[in-house]
Protein backbone atom coordinates (compact mmCIF):
# COMPACT_ATOMS: atom_id res chain seq x y z
CA UNK A 1 0.00 0.00 0.00
CA UNK A 2 1.52 3.42 -1.53
CA UNK A 3 2.16 5.69 1.73
CA UNK A 4 -0.32 8.31 0.49
CA UNK A 5 -3.26 5.47 0.58
CA UNK A 6 -2.16 4.76 4.18
CA UNK A 7 -1.96 8.53 5.03
CA UNK A 8 -5.99 9.12 3.50
CA UNK A 9 -7.17 5.93 5.04
CA UNK A 10 -5.15 5.91 8.85
CA UNK A 11 -4.00 9.53 9.15
CA UNK A 12 -0.69 11.04 9.44
CA UNK A 13 0.46 9.65 12.42
CA UNK A 14 0.58 6.27 11.33
CA UNK A 15 2.48 7.24 8.31
CA UNK A 16 5.04 9.05 10.54
CA UNK A 17 4.69 5.51 12.75
CA UNK A 18 5.87 3.43 8.88
CA UNK A 19 8.63 5.47 8.49
CA UNK A 20 10.13 5.48 11.25
CA UNK A 21 9.69 2.06 11.60
CA UNK A 22 11.23 1.75 7.92
CA UNK A 23 14.37 3.91 8.61
CA UNK A 24 15.12 1.80 12.09
CA UNK A 25 14.62 -1.67 10.12
CA UNK A 26 16.93 -0.14 7.46
CA UNK A 27 19.08 1.46 9.36
CA UNK A 28 20.27 -1.58 11.42
CA UNK A 29 20.80 -3.78 8.62
CA UNK A 30 23.00 -1.51 6.48
CA UNK A 31 26.61 -1.43 6.96
CA UNK A 32 28.31 1.12 8.91
CA UNK A 33 29.83 2.92 6.25
CA UNK A 34 26.50 3.58 4.61
CA UNK A 35 24.45 6.24 4.23
CA UNK A 36 20.45 6.40 4.76
CA UNK A 37 18.75 9.37 4.08
CA UNK A 38 15.18 10.50 3.35
CA UNK A 39 14.80 12.23 0.08
CA UNK A 40 11.33 13.56 0.55
CA UNK A 41 7.74 12.14 1.00
CA UNK A 42 8.01 8.52 1.28
CA UNK A 43 11.19 8.50 -0.46
CA UNK A 44 14.50 7.34 0.82
CA UNK A 45 18.14 7.42 -0.77
CA UNK A 46 20.59 5.19 0.52
CA UNK A 47 24.20 5.62 -0.89
CA UNK A 48 26.19 2.15 -0.68
CA UNK A 49 30.25 3.01 -1.26
CA UNK A 50 31.96 0.61 -2.56
CA UNK A 51 29.78 -1.46 -4.21
CA UNK A 52 29.66 -2.25 -7.55
CA UNK A 53 26.06 -2.08 -9.32
CA UNK A 54 25.61 -5.82 -9.08
CA UNK A 55 26.50 -6.01 -4.77
CA UNK A 56 24.57 -2.75 -4.84
CA UNK A 57 21.20 -4.20 -6.63
CA UNK A 58 21.82 -7.15 -4.18
CA UNK A 59 22.06 -4.89 -0.68
CA UNK A 60 18.39 -3.63 -2.01
CA UNK A 61 16.98 -6.87 -2.65
CA UNK A 62 18.31 -8.41 0.77
CA UNK A 63 16.38 -4.95 2.24
CA UNK A 64 13.17 -5.77 0.17
CA UNK A 65 13.20 -9.03 1.22
CA UNK A 66 13.20 -7.92 4.86
CA UNK A 67 10.49 -5.08 4.59
CA UNK A 68 8.61 -7.64 2.97
CA UNK A 69 8.98 -10.10 5.65
CA UNK A 70 8.19 -7.31 8.63
CA UNK A 71 4.98 -6.11 9.02
CA UNK A 72 3.99 -3.10 10.81
CA UNK A 73 1.14 -4.55 12.28
CA UNK A 74 -0.96 -7.41 12.15
CA UNK A 75 -3.04 -5.20 9.82
CA UNK A 76 -0.41 -3.11 7.97
CA UNK A 77 2.16 -3.98 6.14
CA UNK A 78 4.34 -2.25 2.94
CA UNK A 79 6.46 -2.89 0.37
CA UNK A 80 9.36 -0.59 -1.45
CA UNK A 81 10.90 -0.66 -5.25
CA UNK A 82 14.71 0.17 -5.24
CA UNK A 83 16.27 1.97 -8.52
CA UNK A 84 20.04 0.98 -8.33
CA UNK A 85 22.47 2.93 -9.81
CA UNK A 86 26.12 3.39 -9.73
CA UNK A 87 27.50 7.04 -9.91
CA UNK A 88 30.22 7.54 -12.93
CA UNK A 89 33.20 9.70 -13.14
CA UNK A 90 31.57 13.22 -13.87
CA UNK A 91 28.30 12.95 -13.17
CA UNK A 92 26.30 15.87 -11.39
CA UNK A 93 23.95 14.81 -8.66
CA UNK A 94 20.83 15.81 -11.12
CA UNK A 95 22.44 13.03 -13.76
CA UNK A 96 22.76 10.07 -10.99
CA UNK A 97 18.70 10.93 -10.00
CA UNK A 98 17.39 11.29 -13.14
CA UNK A 99 18.79 7.80 -13.85
CA UNK A 100 17.53 6.75 -10.59
CA UNK A 101 14.17 8.11 -10.62
CA UNK A 102 13.43 6.54 -14.59
CA UNK A 103 14.74 3.02 -12.45
CA UNK A 104 11.54 3.91 -9.96
CA UNK A 105 9.68 4.61 -12.69
CA UNK A 106 9.67 1.13 -14.28
CA UNK A 107 9.62 -0.61 -10.63
CA UNK A 108 5.88 1.43 -11.12
CA UNK A 109 5.21 0.31 -14.13
CA UNK A 110 6.35 -3.14 -13.38
CA UNK A 111 3.80 -3.58 -10.32
CA UNK A 112 6.01 -2.11 -7.89
CA UNK A 113 7.98 -3.78 -4.97
CA UNK A 114 10.50 -4.53 -7.14
CA UNK A 115 14.43 -3.64 -7.65
CA UNK A 116 15.47 -1.85 -10.54
CA UNK A 117 18.83 -1.31 -12.15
Amino acid sequence: MSLKKINDLHGHKVGDRILCHLSELISVNIRDVDLLARWGGDEFVIILPELDLEQAKLACEKLKSLINSNPISCDLSVTCSFGVAQYHLGDTLNELFVRVDKLLYSAKQQGRNTVQT
